[in-house]
């Protein structure tokens, strides 16, 4: 048995002539949190649509849980436990939040009963019991984040993508949201995070992935990372390690 989660081999990703990634390879512990850094423009976004089956590699190959999920479709691999979030919110705005839930805790079972006793207690987890039945159009930025989060843990993923859900948060609120995601990873759930802020970052990854220009600049602990003269000079700001 493979004590990697996820196996990503030359990951390749073109779009007609642009290399938005390019021979990207790296693994994901089994119950690892692995930070995804790098400028705007590195290719994160890129690298978690082609993990999530939204759209396929043009080269390279993907391995989850010991399967090839390279060709597979967004359906079939959430269905195998990669659950994921998008930088901007996608909620149902029309919808309420437990019925925005219901729709992530319905990916495994057609059971209605079993579904929302699920999306209910997947609700109560993530600490939005109190607006379950208020329409997600009235949520705030920090809400809306945590609903994010709350309907793709209701997928009962082995493997979590969070794609900036810390953007717009108060430091109250990132501190909040970062509970949240040790709480999520203590349930032995694996974690690939997209983050834009080190202190974040640094405080809850277990490793950390730099792209840079669609490549791998880095991979390392915290530490090794932000030590990192090519790191420092690419993202960090030329010798400030601390921006």
């Amino acid at each position: 048995m493979s004590n990697y989660i996820l196996q990503v081999n030359d990951a390749t990703k073109k779009f007609s002539g642009l290399m938005a990634n390019e021979g990207i390879t790296f693994d994901v512990g089994v119950g690892e949190i692995l930070g995804l850094v790098g400028p705007n423009g590195a290719g994160k976004t890129t690298l978690f649509n082609s993990l999530s089956g939204v759209h396929q590699l043009t080269r390279g190959t993907i391995t989850f849980d010991g399967q090839d999920i390279t060709k597979l479709s967004s359906h079939q691999i959430c269905k195998l436990g990669i659950g994921r979030t998008f930088q901007i919110p996608q909620a149902i705005v029309t919808l309420s939040v437990e019925e925005n839930v219901l729709i992530g805790a319905l990916c495994h079972t057609n059971n209605m009963k079993v579904a929302r006793k699920h999306a209910h207690e997947t609700i109560e987890f993530c600490g939005l019991a109190a607006l379950a039945d208020k329409p997600a159009a009235i949520l705030n930025v920090a809400q809306k984040k945590r609903l994010e989060i709350a309907r793709a843990y209701a997928t009962d993923p082995k493997l979590l993508l969070l794609d900036e859900t810390m953007a717009g948060l108060t430091a109250t609120e990132r501190v909040e949201s970062i509970q949240l995601i040790r709480e999520i990873n203590n349930q032995g759930v694996s974690i690939v995070m997209i983050e834009h802020n080190m202190d974040v970052v640094m405080s809850v990854s277990n490793r950390v992935l730099v792209l840079d220009a669609g490549k791998v600049l880095a991979l390392g602990s915290p530490e090794e990372v932000t030590s990192n003269e090519a790191v420092i000079n690419a993202y960090l700001g030329g010798g400030k390690k601390d921006a």
